[in-house]
C-alpha cells in the first residue's frame, strides 16, 4: 500500500507548523487532588523495536512538490543498492516564440540541470561526502517518455513510465569540481545536448509552440537516468535543483533575413513551475548487503535500520505500558543512540546520517500520519519535538543521539486511541536526501533505545 507522511510538505510550504499549547498539564482530562498527586519516573519500560521496508513515498502532487530530485546509484554495504531516476514534463516559458519557427534553422536542443548548492542543506552532501565513496564518475542518459504525465495526478516513488528512444547522454569522471558552495554565485549545472532529430521534430510540428498542450502532445516528457561507463560498483548520486533557473530545456535556432546578418535565437522550456508534473523513481536491491538477512538475524531486535529514498523505517512500541495502569503522561522522551561499529557496518561513517528524524503512526487507510507532538511543534525546527541529530559527551565518551518528545502521543496510546500503537521512525524529507542511520534497538544491551517517562498515577 502506498504510504507517505501526510501534511508535512503542506505545512512547510504554508510557512511553518501549527502552533499549539505546550502546557505539560494539557494532557490528561482528569487530574487527582493536589494532596494525592503520585508522580513517578521510569526509564526501564520495555520497548520493542524493528525495521520495515517502505514500499513508496509520495514524490508529486499539484499541492506538494519536491525541490531536489535525485539521480544516480549508491552501493551501500549495509542497505544495498539504490537506483534513482527522474521523470519530468516541460512547458513553454510563459509565451509563444517571437518568430515563425517554420522557416528557421535548428542549431541545437539542450537540456540543462541545475545542481544543488545550498550550503545550509544536506544536499551539499551529494558532492562533499559522496566523494569519499567513489572516483566521482557520473553520467546520465535521457529517454523520451511514451506515457504522458498528468499534472493533476499524485505520483509515488515506485511508479515508472514507459520510454522509447534515447535522445541524449552526459558523462564525466570528475563531477565534484563543477559544484559551487558559495551561495552568492549562480548555481552550477550540467548541459546535455539532445539529438537534433528531436529538435527538428519540435520545429516541424507546426503548432507545437502555440500552447502547452500542443507542445506536450509532441513531447510527453523526458526520463533522466544514471549511466556509468566503468565496470564495478557505482556510487554516485547527484541532487538536481528543480527550482533553479538553470533547470530547463533550450532550443537554439538561427533565422536568416534577406539583406541582414543571421540572427541566433532561443526558445525556453521550463520545469521549475508548479504546473509541470515530475517524479522520481527509487529501486532497491539488497543482495549481498547486511540488511538482506535481517528477517532471520539475531540483530533484528537489537538494531533499528532507517533509510531515506523509500528505503527502511524504524518501528517502536511499548508492549508493557498497560501495566502502569491509568496514568497521565507528564513527559515522555524517546532517546536513541547511533550504532557505529565499523566491523559490522563496513565503514558506515562514510554515509551521511539524517539531521532530523520524524515520528508517525498508521492511519486506518495505512498512510503515515505525523504524531501530535510533531504537528504541535512551533516551526520546522520542531523545537518541542526535537528529533535532531546531536553529539553528546558523558564522562569523556561521545556518542550521537536523537531525542524525541512524544508526550502527547504516548498519552493517546495509554488512552487506547490507536488500533496499532506502533510508532514509525522516518527521515525528514526522505524523498530528497539519501541519508541513513542505524540505531540501537530495544534489545541492545549497550546502546538500547530508552524512554524517559515521567507520569502521574490517576488511581
Amino acid at each position: 500500500m502506498k504510504r507517505f507522511l501526510k501534511t508535512l510538505i503542506l505545512l512547510i510550504v504554508g510557512g511553518g507548523f501549527f502552533n499549539a499549547c505546550n502546557d505539560p498539564t494539557d494532557v490528561p482530562d482528569i487530574l487527582p487532588d493536589e494532596d494525592n498527586v503520585d508522580i513517578q519516573y521510569t526509564d526501564t519500560l520495555s520497548i520493542a523495536s524493528g525495521s520495515v521496508k517502505r514500499d513508496s513515498v509520495q514524490t508529486y502532487s499539484l499541492s506538494s512538490q519536491l525541490r531536489y530530485y535525485l539521480c544516480g546509484e549508491l552501493n551501500d554495504p549495509v542497505f544495498g543498492k539504490t537506483h534513482s531516476q527522474i521523470y519530468t514534463q516541460f512547458i513553454l516559458n510563459g509565451n509563444t516564440p517571437e518568430d515563425d519557427l517554420v522557416n528557421v534553422t535548428l542549431d541545437s536542443l539542450v537540456l540543462t540541470m541545475g545542481l544543488s548548492y545550498d550550503t545550509s542543506s544536506v544536499s551539499r552532501r551529494n558532492y562533499d561526502d559522496f566523494s569519499k565513496l567513489s572516483e566521482n564518475e557520473f553520467g546520465v542518459q535521457v529517454h523520451r517518455m511514451v506515457t504522458p504525465m498528468d499534472k493533476d495526478a499524485t505520483y509515488f516513488s515506485n511508479q515508472q513510465f514507459e520510454v522509447s528512444d534515447r535522445v541524449g547522454t552526459f558523462h564525466t569522471y570528475n563531477i565534484n569540481p563543477k559544484i559551487s558552495f558559495n551561495p552568492v554565485e549562480p548555481p552550477s549545472f550540467i548541459s546535455i545536448r539532445l539529438d537534433d532529430e528531436l529538435g527538428q521534430e519540435l520545429l516541424d510540428a507546426g503548432n507545437a509552440f502555440e500552447s502547452n498542450k500542443n507542445f506536450q502532445d509532441v513531447l510527453n516528457g523526458l526520463r533522466i537516468s544514471p549511466r556509468f561507463l566503468s565496470l564495478g560498483a557505482h556510487n554516485t548520486m547527484v541532487s538536481f535543483d528543480f527550482n533553479s533557473s538553470s533547470t530547463g530545456m533550450v532550443l537554439f535556432y538561427s533565422k536568416e533575413t534577406e539583406g541582414a546578418p543571421v540572427e541566433h535565437k532561443r526558445q525556453l522550456f521550463t520545469i521549475n513551475t508548479t504546473i509541470t508534473a515530475k517524479s522520481v523513481n527509487f529501486e532497491h536491491n539488497t543482495d549481498g548487503s547486511t540488511i538482506e538477512d535481517l528477517a532471520n538475524s539475531p540483530i533484528k531486535d537489537s538494531l533499528i535500520f532507517i533509510q531515506g529514498v523509500s528505503g527502511w523505517d524504524g518501528t517502536v512500541s511499548f508492549p508493557t505500558i498497560a501495566n502502569l495502569g491509568r496514568i497521565a503522561v507528564n513527559n515522555a522522551e524517546l532517546v536513541m543512540t547511533v550504532f557505529e561499529d565499523p566491523d559490522m557496518t563496513r565503514n558506515v561513517a562514510s554515509y551521511l546520517q539524517p539531521p532530523l528524524l520524524l515520528a508517525s503512526y498508521k492511519g486506518d487507510d495505512g498512510d503515515y500520519i505525523l504524531i501530535e507532538d510533531v504537528l504541535s511543534s512551533s516551526n520546522v525546527i520542531l523545537s518541542s519535538f526535537d528529533g535532531v541529530r546531536a553529539e553528546e559527551a558523558v564522562d569523556g565518551d561521545t556518542s550521537t543521539k536523537y531525542r524525541m518528545n512524544i508526550s502527547k502521543h504516548l498519552q493517546q496510546i495509554v488512552d487506547g486511541d490507536f488500533t496499532d500503537p506502533t510508532i514509525f521512525l522516518t527521515i525528514f524529507s526522505s524523498a530528497e536526501f539519501p541519508t541513513r542511520v542505524i540505531l540501537g534497538g530495544g534489545r541492545n544491551a549497550d546502546i538500547g533505545i530508552k524512554l524517559n517517562l515521567t507520569y502521574t498515577n490517576l488511581d
